[in-house]
């Protein structure tokens, strides 16, 4: 089992009233009212503080990918910050899963193909490319393009009941998590750690307690039918299982 650390890269302040002021989240909340650049600033290197953190915490992979124009994920360009996590964890044995660069909006998309052999080099060999559609709200709305159209009337709580969200302490979630990875056979799962309006601080703790307390117990759950993970990087597939330790500092170290 390979477990990786998803972030969307959302905007971390919306006001109180957002929800009763503002149409959606997506495409259309007025920028100039919400956005300050120093904020956004800081959003950006939160997370990839918290990606880095996550490496080190002893992550398998980590994760980034693309939205457009909204405050659920502001990250129009994930290769660039893929660019800098390369960078920051190399001598970590984790994987750069770029989730990633979408082909009908680039142009040409020969480019994707490009900036991800860069990332694999400055990598060293740790890039799992990925190769997303995209949605409809980014690519119809924000670049003008015509691509799929998927309407869900889900409520948040539909999601919870048929697991498609897994919340809770890091028991409860460990329980749920097993039984929708036996259910659905995953083999490479990604989490998302940090959401919302959730705190730089708070998500660290999360990490630390998703790492410590949940991802154990996934390590070997399906080593009995001898599944051999195709898609890992092969300069890091036969490294053993990461754990995660910490220096004088507290920070968290990985090991191996």
């Amino acid at each position: 089992m390979k477990i990786s650390m998803f972030h969307l890269m959302p905007h971390r302040e919306l006001p109180a009233d957002f929800e009763s002021k503002y149409h959606s989240v997506w495409v259309d909340p007025p920028f100039w009212e919400l956005a300050e650049p120093n904020r956004v600033g800081q959003y950006y290197n939160w997370t990839l503080d918290e990606l880095v953190h996550a490496a080190k915490a002893g992550m398998d992979g980590i994760c980034v990918n693309e939205h457009h124009q909204n405050a659920y994920g502001f990250m129009p360009s994930p290769n660039l910050m893929g660019s800098a996590l390369a960078r920051a964890t190399n001598g970590l044995d984790v994987a750069l899963v770029q989730m990633g660069a979408t082909l009908p909006t680039t142009i040409p998309p020969i480019r994707v193909a490009e900036e991800y052999a860069m990332l694999d080099c400055i990598s060293g060999g740790r890039l799992v490319a990925g190769m997303p559609l995209g949605t409809a709200m980014d690519a119809d709305l924000c670049y003008g393009m015509e691509l799929l159209n998927a309407v869900s009337g889900w409520k948040y709580k539909d999601f919870v009941d048929n697991q498609f969200v897994i919340a809770g302490s890091p028991a409860s979630v460990r329980d749920q998590l097993m039984q929708a990875v036996k259910k659905l056979r995953v083999g490479n799962l990604m989490v998302l750690l940090h959401i919302g309006s959730m705190p730089h601080e708070l998500t660290l703790k999360n990490i630390d307690l998703f790492a410590r307390e949940v991802q154990p117990h996934f390590r070997k759950v399906w080593d009995e039918e001898g599944w051999d993970n195709r898609w890992w990087p092969a300069p890091i597939k036969s490294a053993g299982p990461r754990a995660s330790t910490a220096d004088n500092s507290g920070e968290a170290r990985s090991t191996r």
